[in-house]
């Protein structure tokens, strides 16, 4: 009898096992497999790459000009991303040759400032314009002797502070990898854009 029992629990638990087999198969086949989203007016892209810079775009209707920046996460010494740069190119005939914005943490010091600087040379200070809830906003204008320096150096530095502790530094890096070539692509945007 209690060999009957076992064998029939064996039975019962094969069974089941078969269709649950069954069941999962028959569900594997089913699944949707999704469908390709197209990108609409509005999205941003990636557009190009070089090196360690981004070039993207705001997708717009055809014939429309696309606004592009150059894009870098920034990183800290631990490697956690920290904050965020864009950059562009500016017309001729002004002081600044390019701009870039820094998007930092919303618990960053404000009264401090964002100070600026490629490799060893001396930093420059920079203010916060406004925060949202993406973080705080910092508006760079870079000097044509700036951007030489980008495209000749290594490293940019970003330095600020934590709200809770000001006297602190929290420093970051943006590659100049590719900084050059990618500087040169919002060059020819800009000039293709005025055309």
């Amino acid at each position: 009898m209690a060999l009957t029992q076992s064998l029939r629990s064996l039975v019962l638990a094969c069974g089941m096992l078969g269709f649950s087999a069954g069941f999962v198969m028959a569900q594997s086949n089913d699944l949707p497999l999704g469908q390709p989203v197209e990108p609409q007016p509005g999205d941003t892209y990636v557009a190009e790459e070089f090196g360690d810079w981004q070039i993207r775009c705001v997708l717009q209707e055809p014939d429309v000009p696309e606004p592009c920046q150059m894009y870098q996460l920034l990183l800290d010494v631990n490697g956690t991303s920290v904050a965020e740069m864009t950059a562009f190119a500016l017309p001729e005939g002004q002081a600044a040759v390019a701009g870039a914005t820094v998007i930092t943490p919303l618990e960053t010091h404000l009264a401090s400032g964002v100070q600026f600087f490629v490799d060893d040379q001396e930093p420059l200070l920079y203010g916060f314009d406004f925060c949202s809830r993406m973080g705080c906003y910092a508006r760079m204008g870079w000097t044509q002797d700036l951007v030489t320096s980008m495209e000749q150096g290594a490293v940019a530095t970003i330095r600020i502070a934590p709200y809770a502790d000001p006297q602190s530094d929290v420093i970051v890096t943006a590659s100049l990898r590719g900084f050059t070539a990618a500087m040169n692509s919002m060059r020819q945007r800009l000039e293709a854009a005025s055309q």
